[in-house]
């Protein structure tokens, strides 16, 4: 009896340890791709100003946006782009260019399939003066077919 109760015992931590094995590797997935989503992004958006039209830039974002965000949330950022430079929902509320070396992907502990991103961008103010700021965003990623996608930011 004690041989049979030491067997389950064992293959259940097993088994326990091969399921967190599997959700960690998923996280790490996820967060590369949300690293490769927000550096490429910023790459678009970094231009020096007019030296590329808008939509040429809004083009480029939005074929980006094609990999690696949902239909809904696409929808849901032009809409509040107004096109024509409106709210970038991808970069909330702050239109500054990030620091690279400043991006931060981390797994959101108390929820799942949410990670938090933040980065320091700077950029000019209406009076020509140069500042950097912290930006946080909370992403939501969904699996659709056999990749994950951006499904919400806020």
């Amino acid at each position: 009896m004690k041989i049979i109760l030491s067997s389950m015992l064992f293959v259940m931590l097993v088994f326990m340890s091969s399921c967190g094995q599997a959700q960690n590797n998923t996280s790490e997935k996820q967060i590369s791709m949300l690293k490769e989503f927000y550096i490429s992004y910023n790459d678009i958006w970094s231009a020096p100003p007019k030296t590329i039209p808008y939509d040429v830039l809004a083009n480029k974002a939005d074929s980006l946006n094609s990999i690696y965000c949902t239909t809904e949330l696409r929808k849901k950022a032009k809409e509040l782009s107004d096109g024509d430079g409106g709210h970038d929902l991808l970069r909330g509320d702050f239109y500054g260019i990030m620091i690279p070396k400043t991006l931060s992907v981390i797994k959101d502990s108390t929820k799942s399939n949410e990670y938090i991103v933040s980065y320091t961008a700077h950029d000019t103010d209406a009076y020509g003066k140069e500042y950097t700021q912290q930006v946080t965003l909370h992403i939501t990623i969904v699996k659709e077919g056999d990749s994950y996608k951006i499904a919400d930011v806020k």
